[in-house]
């Protein structure tokens, strides 16, 4: 695992209250060797958010390592929300896949990434996680999806074998037994296809 820094440049204010740009070590950034394939993340130190900078600068990275490697496929598992960070996720992709669990909080949330998406020109879909919780949520959700020509690609049901997997350190794609990893390998094998 290779370790960098990641130093974003912040203001910091002088008492004759000119401002000045200043590096501020917030975090470090990594290229790791996962089961997968190679794997650029990074990790903030405690009290640092995370930013629309942190991201892009993650983004390229990846690229420059997918370029070198001539790897053809660069997944980005963007933040929560709808902040910096997820902006940055979508800027220059092709497509984008949008997790959202079927709550009031869920569909507000993924309505107003679906108009960032929509923005920025880049073609969505959809994944229900846990959609079993609240069946009537999910077919809300759905509709809306519906309404707004946007495919829902894959449903994911509750399942605790999900928290034993991590408690293992192992994907619950690893799992025979897990009805959520089979529905994550099918909404893969879907996925795929788009391509």
């Amino acid at each position: 695992m290779e370790k960098q820094p990641f130093l974003p440049a912040l203001p910091s204010v002088r008492k004759n209250l000119c401002s000045t740009l200043t590096e501020n070590h917030c975090g470090s950034w990594y290229i790791s060797d996962a089961d997968y394939g190679p794997l650029v993340h990074a990790q903030l130190f405690a009290g640092e958010e995370n930013s629309g900078k942190l991201v892009s600068h993650i983004k390229q990275q990846a690229r420059q390592l997918a370029e070198s490697t001539m790897t053809e496929l660069i997944l980005i598992d963007g933040a929560p929300g709808v902040g910096c960070p997820v902006i940055a996720s979508l800027a220059n992709v092709d497509m984008t896949l949008i997790a959202t669990e079927p709550s009031q909080s869920g569909q507000h949330d993924l309505e107003r990434v679906l108009d960032l998406a929509e923005h920025f020109k880049v073609p969505a879909m959809v994944c229900i996680n846990k959609w079993d919780l609240h069946p009537e949520m999910s077919a809300e959700i759905e509709t809306v999806c519906k309404n707004r020509n946007v495919e829902v690609l894959g449903r994911i049901p509750f399942d605790p074998m999900v928290v034993a997997c991590q408690i293992q350190g192992v994907p619950v794609t690893d799992s025979d037994i897990s009805l959520a990893a089979y529905s994550i390998r099918s909404l893969w094998y879907t996925l795929e296809k788009k391509f």
